[in-house]
């Protein structure tokens, strides 16, 4: 650039700004000395718009609908927060222009809620105060709709039209007195009409002395539609369009019109000539409505032949029939002695039977040639005969569709069924008072996995029009579809409102504080505290302040655990159960304390002295007592299992062998985000991974029955990005895709990381590792650590560095050092396998096949989901049950195995906990023990508390002594040939016991979630077994995995099942763990 020609110069004093033909625009640079710039365009603001006038003689509606929303529940109150304390400091804003600001001003986040109210009239100020602290507290309130949307998951807007039976004198007249769009189509469907009836169909709404009788049906059904398409009019104005339209009998004419697949005086004739066509069959006939399915009900029917016949399907328990009125009048009666709802319809007509046959040839001569064009919105066909899955041909709509529409069974619930198969969907119902609406909702109920699909009323005839309205509005919002804005407040202005209440997060480096012996005194920092200090603190103290620093360190400890916000607040004497301490809490609240004081706690320490005080006290008796046990080695490093050197531990050797001998099992962790991920980041916390415990890999021993060794892996290339983004609905089966890719803790890779980007922006990342490298919870602190930073040397030699001839020396002289530990595992195994030797002997004659093995048999693919739920609904369904969460999961996985049918003869389920051993610093692949508890699954989902307390005792007895039980015979891992070991892998995994595994992470933490450095919106942990054979899991007896956590505000279940003998398909596992929640109360968003 050419500075000396004086058209760049740098701006040192004010200049005029000069007016041009274009916007100002401006730049403005900024150099930071650290080498952070940054670079901001300005331009000039556009002119407001001019304010559209409204004709005075036609007001606003006056809707209000005031929408808040945020990133998590608590932020929503938070945000409820604000807003109310600004309306009360600020009380002369405009309740419009608020509205108007909420709505387009501030972005619409998943947790959303809406405030419905009037503008005009009454000032609504204090009911919209009354909502927001209603949402502060959490309580309901009647103007208040909230609902967590999941944009991945956006539904389907379907348009419901229905028949007869919405009606009621007054319906609409509200809405024509005072909504100008609806008034003017009311009067364009009067002016369409009256040629084909002779009446007034607005004088009938706006009931006028002289006006047809309502009751007449040549009136009512033209009437009903008049409704129907005014009111698809008023939603078309906010903004509110239909994906697809169903109509039901003689909805079906509305449904066409607003298809564009006639044109309005089109319809009219149709509906008019259908309506008074069935003036004919008047007193000949009669219509009900039983609340069965159509299979249970025809053969209930065939008794009165074609007298009575079903009409029209509606819902699983919802049909109507029709037919002769002395043969409804035998099945009511038969109906009633049997329990069977049954409930008359008032009409003195059948339609939908055969009575309309006589009929036809009217109706095809009135109709005449009808010109019906393509739909410009798909139409999905209720008539039986056109049924089918797609869209219509609706330039088949002639005379004899319609005559065939009035003549054959309404099969909506078919349409219904099948727009649910396909997505979710949000079923707008147009009608002045809801007729379909229970049907659609028990179709809901009983479909699993459409938690975003609902039900929308847009009039009822018990509320004013002007609110029912605001609810329909109010909802679609919450459910993604939010309207025109600038439609609902043609006059508002933007305000300033509160800001997005943030959920900050701290990056300064924090000043140092006071000396770590002061903080302990003072409680703070207690967690923080090493033996030496707490020694050196508790030398200088009087036994009263030695208590009370003790105290101070339990409680702060626990709050360290529990990740309590305010240690300060809780009570020393209060119960640690009551804090929220169960059975895997209390194992890290005893090995942290071992950590700060030196000691060896037991297993039992903190249900032995159940209160902060109370253990205080304890902790202060052992550390007076010269002879108290210190923290022995394994504790403070790996356990007994410690390998020397980089040898693998006994349960690393066994998993190796098992996954080389039948199959292996991989670990994954999903993330998805909804915006892009920052890459980075994500580069950074690939690198770190690979300097921690998934930076190794296995090398094999020269001698067959020694122990291998652990060496470093080569740093991995980069992420696998995919080229080609995907739509949302397609995270799980892109995580299914990644989780099969291979991996191979000895030939590498041992993990990969890769990243999908999403269709509309955001990204889905999977990483997958080999079990054999690492176990779940030593997996999560792998993520957490690369997440943060923090890497580990964990000094493992370079593949290929030791020489044959020296490592035959060194493997040798070792496994002849551990001759007397495989002895006594000689002796743990015989004693182990004598009680269930006829168990044993059948298993070594009937193995599952290697993976290798020639023949038919196939891979499974063993169906999985995740299911997520509200953290504050499952703590509270636990309390309720007497239990805690860990223990909810136990009681949801013992009533999910009795519904695939996994429960022992005698009548228990047998729960396999997989228990953590793991230790600071520990570097074990697989650090832990597996405890195995038969529990009665009779009571599981109303009272938990014999369960929960079997349950602790059986995992703290399995974490005390491990060595002899689960872990006993490991040290003959690496001695027992592969085809044995495939034997004992297929008894260990099945058998009569027919185990459940019950996988529990615990609260994961904050950094888990956060692989590019942000937060993530979703995530979700899953074991995989990948290439598993059909006839493996048949000898095993088939499968049920429990896997839970709770992150990102959320508790997420990840099951798996395979039950032998049935289909084993997502959408069947889908419906038994709806079914299975629904058992507790509880309501989940299931995705696949």
């Amino acid at each position: 650039m050419n500075w000396s020609a004086g058209t760049v110069r740098l701006l040192t004093e004010p200049v005029p700004w000069p007016v041009t033909d274009h916007p100002r625009t401006a730049a403005v640079s900024s150099f930071g000395i650290s080498g952070t710039n940054a670079h901001v365009i300005v331009q000039q603001a556009p002119a407001p718009p001019a304010e559209a006038e409204l004709p005075a003689e036609q007001p606003d509606f006056g809707l209000g609908l005031w929408p808040l929303s945020a990133r998590t529940p608590a932020a929503l109150r938070a945000q409820a927060d604000r807003l109310h304390t600004h309306l009360l400091a600020h009380p002369g804003v405009d309740l419009a222009d608020v509205a108007y600001s909420l709505a387009t001003t501030r972005a619409h986040h998943p947790y959303r809620a809406v405030i419905t109210g009037a503008v005009d009239g009454a000032d609504p100020r204090d009911d919209v105060l009354g909502a927001l602290e209603a949402l502060r507290d959490g309580h309901p309130h009647p103007q208040l709709i909230e609902h967590h949307y999941l944009a991945h998951l956006r539904g389907k807007t379907v348009f419901v039209l229905p028949g007869q039976g919405g009606q009621y004198v007054g319906m609409g007249r509200e809405l024509y007195a005072q909504h100008r769009v609806f008034a003017d189509m009311v009067d364009d469907c009067d002016e369409a009409l009256r040629p084909f009836t002779g009446w007034s169909v607005r004088d009938v709404l706006r009931q006028e002395p002289g006006a047809a009788a309502l009751e007449r049906v040549d009136v009512v059904q033209p009437v009903l539609f008049t409704m129907m398409v005014s009111l698809a009019e008023v939603l078309g104005s906010y903004g509110i369009t239909p994906d697809a339209v169903i109509g039901h009998s003689q909805g079906e004419i509305a449904a066409a019109y607003i298809a564009g697949v006639f044109s309005l005086p089109e319809a009219a004739q149709i509906v008019a000539r259908r309506s008074q066509a069935l003036g004919e069959l008047c007193g000949a006939g009669a219509m009900a409505s039983v609340l069965l399915g159509a299979e249970q009900l025809e053969p209930l029917l065939q008794p009165w032949n074609n007298a009575v016949s079903i009409s029209a399907i509606n819902g699983p328990s919802h049909t109507i029939i029709s037919g002769e009125p002395g043969a409804l009048q035998e099945f009511s009666a038969a109906c009633e002695r049997d329990g069977i709802q049954f409930r008359q319809i008032a009409v003195d007509y059948a339609s939908h039977c055969a009575q309309v046959e006589a009929v036809r040839e009217r109706l095809l001569a009135e109709l005449g040639p009808l010109n019906p064009a393509l739909a410009r919105i798909p139409l999905y066909s209720t008539v039986g005969q056109a049924v089918s899955g797609e869209p219509l041909d609706t330039t088949t709509m002639d005379a004899e569709y319609w005559y065939r529409n009035l003549r054959e069974p309404v099969r909506f619930y078919d349409r219904v069924a099948e727009r649910l198969a396909a997505g979710e969907c949000t079923f707008v119902e147009l009608s002045p008072h809801p007729v379909l609406a229970p049907a659609l909702s028990d179709t809901l109920a009983q479909t699993p996995g459409r938690a975003q699909s609902t039900v929308v009323i847009t009039l009822h005839r018990e509320r004013r029009d002007h609110d029912s309205l605001a609810m329909a509005l109010a909802q679609l919002h919450t459910h993604g579809h939010s309207p025109s804005w600038p439609a609902l407040y043609p006059r508002a202005h933007t305000v300033a409102l509160p800001t997005y209440p943030f959920d900050h997060r701290r990056y300064w480096l924090a000043p140092s504080g006071p000396s770590p012996v002061a903080a302990l005194a003072d409680g703070e920092e207690a967690v923080a505290a090493s033996p030496r200090t707490l020694a050196a603190t508790l030398a200088t103290q009087s036994p009263q302040q030695r208590l009370d620093t003790l105290t101070a360190m339990v409680t702060a400890t626990a709050a360290a655990v529990l990740a309590h916000p305010d240690p300060a607040g809780l009570d020393p004497d209060g119960p640690l159960k009551d804090l929220g301490i169960d059975s895997l809490t209390a194992m890290e609240l005893r090995n942290a304390l071992n950590r700060h004081t030196g000691l060896a706690l037991p297993a039992t320490v903190v249900f032995d002295h159940p209160t902060p005080a109370k253990l205080a006290g304890h902790l202060a008796e052992l550390l007076d007592d010269p002879a108290a046990p210190p923290v022995p080695a394994a504790q403070a490093g790996t356990r007994g299992d410690d390998p020397a050197g980089n040898r693998l531990a006994h349960v690393d050797q066994a998993v190796f062998l098992t996954m080389r001998a039948v199959h292996g099992t991989q670990v994954q962790f999903i993330w998805v985000y909804d915006r892009d991920v920052n890459l980075d980041g994500l580069q950074r916390f690939q690198r770190n991974l690979g300097r921690g415990l998934l930076g190794r890999r296995v090398e094999r021993s020269p001698i067959p029955f020694a122990r291998d060794h652990w060496v470093m892996a080569p740093p991995r290339d980069g992420i696998d990005i995919a080229a080609t983004p995907r739509r949302r609905s397609d995270v799980s089966a892109w995580a299914d895709e990644r989780v099969r890719l291979p991996v191979d803790p000895e030939w590498g890779p041992g993990w990969h990381l890769g990243m999908l980007p999403l269709e509309g922006g955001g990204a889905a990342i999977s990483l997958v590792v080999s079990h054999t490298i690492v176990d779940g919870i030593g997996f999560v602190e792998a993520i957490a650590d690369a997440a943060e930073g923090r890497t580990r040397d964990l000094g493992y030699p370079p593949p290929g560095s030791r020489t044959v001839r020296r490592a035959l020396r060194e493997d040798s002289r070792q496994t002849v050092q551990e001759l007397p530990g495989i002895a006594r595992a000689l002796v743990a195994a015989a004693r182990r396998a004598w009680p269930d030797r006829k168990q044993f002997a059948s298993s070594i004659k009937a193995a599952p096949p290697s993976p290798g093995a020639a023949g038919t048999d196939q891979a499974v693919e063993v169906p999985a989901l995740t299911a997520y739920i509200d953290p504050a609904q499952w703590d509270a369904r636990a309390k309720s049950l007497g239990a805690s969460s860990n223990s909810l999961v136990a009681g949801v996985a013992c009533r999910l195995a009795v519904r695939v049918g996994r429960v022992r003869d005698d009548g228990k389920v047998t729960l396999r906990f997989p228990v953590s051993l793991r230790t600071e610093g520990d570097t074990r692949g697989n650090a832990l023990t597996v405890v195995d508890v038969a529990v009665d699954p009779t009571h599981a989902a109303t009272d938990l508390r014999d369960a929960q307390a079997k349950i602790t005792r059986a995992i703290l007895a399995g974490m005390e002594n491990p060595d002899e039980e689960f872990l006993a015979t490991f040290p003959l891992a690496a001695m027992v040939p592969k085809r044995l070991n495939r034997r004992l892998a297929g008894m260990a995994a099945g058998g009569a016991s027919l185990p459940v595994t019950v996988s529990n992470f615990g609260d994961l933490s904050a950094a888990v979630n956060r692989p590019d450095g942000s937060d993530a919106d979703y995530a979700y942990m899953r074991s995989y077994e990948p290439d598993i054979k059909k006839s493996t899991l048949e000898h095993i007896g088939g499968q049920l995995f429990v896997g839970s956590g709770r992150g990102n505000g959320k508790i997420f279940l990840r099951i798996s099942a395979y039950v032998l003998g049935r289909e084993n398909t997502k959408d069947e596992l889908r419906e038994i763990i709806s079914r299975t929640l629904a058992e507790f109360d509880l309501t989940a968003e299931i995705e696949s």
